[in-house]
């Protein structure tokens, strides 16, 4: 197996791995933002125990020689779930979901700039058939939309415009192993969501004795945080940065299917077909989108 297809398929687990996340989320009776601080700090506690125990040794050079790139990067990724989250507060949620993946569309447009990558036809095959797999997987053309929505929409551009930064930010680190990607960037993801909880979430609201939420939100941090992102920085340097976004689009293609399959939510025949066009962009990536 050579290094491309291992990075694939290192990203193919992490997004695996998040599809599930909102199932866990319907059974944790926690703030969406409290939940993410959380999965943010147990994620790092988590890889920091895994590191030691295995015997890693880091790369401190190549982490300060990176470290401006990687307190960026982490700072994207935790402003990402803050204005995510938003987003969620104003509008439909499927509308955000639809707009927060067009994060693709501005991989392929800022590439040229960023990575110094020329458009392709087949990329544009690719942006096409994924984003008009998302809005039939999505239902989106069913919702009535208003004005209303309006702040919700530009909340979910944004953080697919922040999804575009971690991406790219990732793509100029180099010479650091996984470990020394993950941990910095978990690290700084879950210090720029202090400002947000302390502005946002009513903590009083916690019912810190809950134990199944508290479980729950260990297993969102060790599984879907520190597992997760370990697969997913593993395969981030040696995938195209528009890869990596096209194949981010099986997230919420499985999470559709685990929720037919574990709650019996009925699959249309119309998100059958989106489902099809987004595994048929996938299926344009590997012939060198």
């Amino acid at each position: 197996m050579n290094k491309h297809t291992l990075a694939q398929l290192n990203i193919i687990m992490a997004t695996v791995i998040w599809s599930t996340i909102g199932m866990v989320r319907r059974f944790i009776d926690f703030p969406s933002g409290f939940i993410a601080l959380v999965r943010g700090a147990v994620g790092v506690l988590f890889l920091i125990g895994i590191a030691y125990f295995s015997g890693k040794v880091f790369n401190w050079e190549g982490i300060k020689k990176n470290l401006g790139k990687l307190i960026l990067a982490g700072a994207f990724l935790g402003t990402n779930w803050a204005v995510l989250f938003e987003a969620y507060q104003h509008t439909n949620v499927a509308v955000a979901e639809l707009f927060y993946y067009t994060d693709l569309l501005f991989v392929i447009l800022l590439n040229p700039i960023v990575m110094k990558e020329k458009i392709t036809f087949r990329q544009c095959v690719c942006v096409t058939l994924a984003l008009l797999g998302m809005v039939l997987v999505s239902q989106i053309y069913t919702l009535d939309i208003n004005m209303q929505d309006s702040w919700g929409i530009i909340l979910a551009i944004t953080a697919a415009v922040l999804v575009s930064g971690v991406v790219f930010t990732n793509k100029l680190i180099d010479n650091i192993g996984t470990y020394e990607r993950a941990i910095p960037q978990l690290l700084a993801a879950t210090l720029a969501l202090v400002p947000y909880i302390f502005f946002t979430t009513d903590l009083s609201v916690v019912d810190f004795s809950n134990t199944q939420a508290w479980l729950l939100t260990l297993v969102v941090g060790m599984v879907h945080t520190g597992v997760a992102y370990t697969f997913y920085y593993n395969g981030i340097a040696n995938v195209k940065a528009q890869e990596v976004c096209i194949l981010g689009y099986l997230d919420p293609l499985i999470s559709i299917f685990w929720a037919a399959l574990v709650f019996g939510e009925t699959l249309g025949a119309l998100q059958i077909v989106g489902a099809a066009l987004i595994i048929g962009s996938m299926l344009f990536a590997q012939l060198r989108c």
